[in-house]
């Protein structure tokens, strides 16, 4: 094995974990926002609940649009118009789904699967 090909493994494994801590960040957001609004104590954030329900809202800020749209977005940053990173976030992207329903729990929040199908029907467009 060459030293480039390990150097290219090595980056192209960095960038696998970069994106799946991402979407993982960003889901664990969603759930604890969605655990307010049940009224469970366990979650890390003082909000009421209008203002977590807004945060969730189509048009807020941790809405599956605007969450789907900053993962893209970095995705894109990392990746360019790179097809083989595309393929390789598309797989950390499921990656950190699962294991976030491992670790969160295995219920999580619509929005929150509403935010990874949408990432995975942009990434299939590319």
């Amino acid at each position: 094995m060459s030293i480039g090909y390990l150097c290219e493994h090595k980056f192209q494994e960095e960038k696998f974990y970069k994106i799946a801590f991402k979407v993982m960040e960003n889901l664990k957001i969603q759930t604890d926002l969605f655990r307010i609004l049940n009224g469970d104590p366990t979650t890390l954030f003082y909000l009421s609940k209008e203002r977590a329900k807004f945060l969730l809202s189509e048009n807020g800020f941790n809405g599956s649009l605007m969450t789907s749209k900053r993962i893209i977005e970095y995705i894109f940053h990392l990746c360019g118009d790179d097809s083989k990173c595309l393929s390789l976030a598309k797989s950390a992207v499921n990656y950190a789904f699962l294991e976030s329903m491992k670790i969160l729990s295995s219920k999580m929040p619509f929005v929150s699967y509403e935010s990874i199908e949408m990432v995975n029907r942009k990434l299939d467009e590319y």
